[in-house]
């Protein structure tokens, strides 16, 4: 039930952090679709932006040197995000500036949980293994 408001805060300060740390030599993404506010079959509620700031954030590192290779692996979306998205996210990966669509917020009750997920994510998971602030 998260929106992109939570995903946006994991992807900021989990996923981008750990992937600068790491620095891997390849990277696998599972690109699903699902996750998307329009999907018919799930009760997510992601808009396009968050797959397009995923896709930022690879060609962000890539450009670094961080990142060395990536591939992506499109997995399911059963609903009118899944073919604007997978455009999106090759569009993002080479460089396009593309217009986003309204952002899809987390309710308070569910954007407080996930903040909290996130945080007790960084503090008892990653940081005990990890030299991320």
């Amino acid at each position: 039930l998260s929106g992109d408001d939570v995903y946006l805060e994991a992807l900021n300060k989990v996923v981008k952090p750990l992937l600068e740390e790491f620095s891997p030599k390849v990277l696998l993404l599972s690109a699903g679709f699902d996750a998307h506010k329009d999907d018919p079959i799930t009760s997510m509620k992601l808009s396009l932006n968050t797959y397009i700031n995923i896709a930022e954030i690879i060609a962000e590192l890539k450009d670094k040197g961080i990142i060395d290779k990536f591939m992506l692996v499109l997995e399911g979306g059963y609903g009118p995000g899944l073919p604007k998205g997978v455009y999106d996210i090759l569009a993002s990966l080479v460089g396009y500036e593309l217009e986003k669509e309204d952002w899809s917020a987390s309710t308070s009750n569910v954007k407080s949980k996930g903040l909290s997920v996130v945080e007790r994510v960084l503090e008892e998971v990653v940081k005990p293994y990890w030299k991320i602030k």
